[in-house]
């Protein structure tokens, strides 16, 4: 079965939805999905299946597994490192590659995740500026893989407690007797769904007979939102699951309620502002173009007159991977948008000047005239073959969809038979799905890895020829290969210990 499509369902602004509404919504509804948070340079992702939480994962040492037994004290540096390599040659999930490499043990795996996903929830509650977006998954909802499962009310409700020093508390505070509160009837959702504590309970009891802060509190006998955190934390979690609202005239911003059925957001809901620009990013493009004008076409592209057709086209590719204006978000701002486009305009004026060697042996002479529209390069089909070599090495890594990632790295090949990688990676998504079935497949990805390879020298490359060697029982080959890799990249891990491993088998 391929990797369904992932469709944006839901989106919105995080100033205007809170996480926590965006996760009591999802789990109501009972979704399955990805929900993916952003804020700034970070971006952490929920996996969701029927409404509970299943997994998460980033990039960001914040939210990632890895970060948190790194602040933990669980992992060490060269632990991380150790961890990173054997991922981003093998790929799989981060909890199973903990385990193969002995750093965790199996019966410690469901109380550390336990502790890691109410922690980054706990972070994640604390988001208030950026975006959300839910995907759905087009076509066939994919099988759980996960035998561990959050449910997800109660998460948060634990979660909210963690944070409970949250702006919201403070604000109720600036006038306790003019702060209204008062239980809504939710038909989604009752108080016993979240199996409150008796205190919680008691507070909710008398918020459901109305009347003011001041009230509350003498009943409670609180003085200060600090003296009874938890209480707090729970009605504001009761608030976002829409069982109690609350009318406090000194708060700084209320949250709108949202239209529809509660999660089809509309453009007036979200009040998004126009996409601000960074100066350091525009100084720096700014900088790049005015370079780019002062030199000739060889300078532009970073070429000798002596450079062959692939050279130039090499690095035209190069530099239009970046400034491309498909591969510019549409989100990114004017002035970005437009540095990126004269950037790249200037480059492909380079390439046009330099595409043939006729070409270029004029513009070594002085100006190459007579160029036409028809010498440009149509990059598109390039970048998408870039893009979809980039999707099947994220199939890969993650041990999944095999047969997609084979589908698309063989449309990338079709797209650019030059690329050495491309042809790298084919062969092993080739082996990976048919190598157990068709004894002739080991000899065609031998053979197509060593062309590879003697091309260009590929640190992966020698990598997966070593595991071919060594599934087929190769051994000396495989020590070779392995030898191979570490020529290339003496720091490799997985290679290093597999011939450590090779050594003490000959023992």
């Amino acid at each position: 079965m391929t990797t369904p499509q992932l469709i944006p369902a839901y989106k919105g602004d995080l100033a205007v939805v809170s996480p926590a509404r965006v996760l009591y919504r999802l789990a109501v509804a009972r979704e399955t999905g990805i929900l993916q948070f952003a804020a700034g340079e970070d971006a952490v992702s929920f996996i969701m299946s029927n409404g509970e939480i299943e997994d998460i994962f980033s990039r960001s040492t914040d939210y990632n597994l890895v970060g948190h037994m790194l602040r933990t004290g669980r992992l060490s540096q060269q632990q991380v490192e150790d961890v990173h390599k054997v991922m981003n040659d093998f790929g799989g999930r981060v909890i199973d590659t903990l385990v193969s490499l002995a750093i965790l043990k199996s019966f410690e795996v469901i109380e550390v995740y336990n502790e890691f996903v109410k922690v980054v929830t706990a972070g994640v509650l604390q988001l208030r500026a950026g975006a959300y977006v839910f995907y759905k998954f087009g076509g066939e909802t994919p099988p759980s893989q996960s035998p561990v499962k959050f449910p997800t009310l109660r998460l948060v409700v634990e979660a909210a407690r963690a944070v409970a020093d949250h702006s919201f508390f403070a604000d109720l505070f600036y006038a306790p007797a003019r702060t209204r509160f008062a239980a809504l009837a939710n038909p989604r959702l009752t108080i016993a769904d979240l199996k409150p504590a008796a205190r919680d309970l008691r507070a909710y009891r008398l918020c459901e007979q109305g009347g003011m802060l001041s009230d509350l509190l003498a009943a409670l006998k609180i003085k200060d939102a600090a003296d009874e955190p938890s209480v707090f934390a729970f009605l504001y979690v009761l608030r976002e699951f829409e069982l109690l609202s609350v009318d406090a005239p000194e708060r700084s911003r209320q949250i709108p309620e949202l239209a529809g059925n509660g999660f089809d957001l509309t453009d007036d809901d979200l009040e998004t502002a126009p996409p601000v620009a960074d100066p350091a990013e525009i100084a720096q493009l700014s900088a790049e173009r005015d370079r780019l004008k002062d030199l000739d076409p060889f300078g532009r592209l970073g070429l000798t007159p002596s450079a062959a057709d692939a050279d130039v086209k090499k690095a035209y590719l190069k530099v239009a991977k970046a400034f491309h204006p498909d591969t510019i978000p549409l989100s990114a701002p004017a002035e970005i948008r437009a540095l990126k486009e004269e950037i790249f305009e200037l480059v492909a004026d380079a390439y046009k000047a330099l595409e043939t060697a006729v070409l270029r042996k004029a513009a070594a002479g002085g100006p190459a005239g007579g160029v036409t529209e028809d010498q440009q390069v149509d990059i598109r089909p390039i970048l998408e073959a870039e893009q979809k070599f980039m999707r099947a090495k994220t199939l890969l890594k993650g041990g999944r969809g095999i047969e997609e990632a084979l589908n698309l790295l063989t449309d990338a090949v079709n797209a650019n038979d030059g690329e050495v990688e491309y042809r790298i990676y084919y062969n092993w998504a080739l082996w990976l799905a048919r190598g157990a079935k068709d004894p002739t497949i080991k000899t065609h990805v031998i053979a197509e890895f060593q062309a590879a390879l003697s091309e260009r020298p590929h640190e992966n490359g020698w990598l997966f020829l070593a595991q071919v060697y060594k599934t087929s029982g190769e051994i000396k080959k495989c020590e070779e290969a392995f030898k191979k890799v570490l020529e290339i990249a003496p720091g490799n891990h997985i290679a290093a210990l597999e011939l450590r491993l090779l050594q003490k088998r000959k023992k």
